[in-house]
């Protein structure tokens, strides 16, 4: 599965795509693939180059908080309650497609650098 991820290196830098690819089971969450593609020390996108940790919030994993909210294939979702096997589009299986929102705390949701200084995702 092919898995587009919006980043940005800073508020003010322009916001990029970044591509990864996905082998695991379909049953997963998004909130499973985010963990999945992070759990390596070495991160690297679809074509083989290193990047940095996707970080995002989540906190129940229940569907409860809301915290885990981000736009998936381009609607409005929460990662732990959305699955990859209902993920609807052109391929099969489907590409999943990950942009951000504004937290509860008005930060970012999803960011792609160790620290809240570095690379965020709006």
């Amino acid at each position: 599965m092919k898995v587009r991820i919006l980043r940005q290196k800073s508020a003010d830098s322009e916001p990029y795509w970044e591509s990864f690819s996905y082998d695991g089971p379909m049953e997963q969450s998004v909130a499973g693939l985010l963990d999945y593609l992070n759990f390596h020390d070495d991160i690297r996108t679809a074509d083989g180059e290193k990047t940095n940790r996707i970080l995002w919030e989540c906190s129940c994993m229940q569907g409860v908080c809301g915290a885990c909210a981000m736009v998936i294939n381009g609607r409005p979702a929460l990662a732990c309650e959305t699955f990859l096997k209902d993920l609807k589009g052109d391929h099969h299986p489907s590409p999943a497609e990950i942009s951000g929102r504004a937290g509860s705390r008005g930060g970012p949701l999803l960011n792609t650098g160790k620290s809240e200084e570095d690379q965020y995702v709006y």
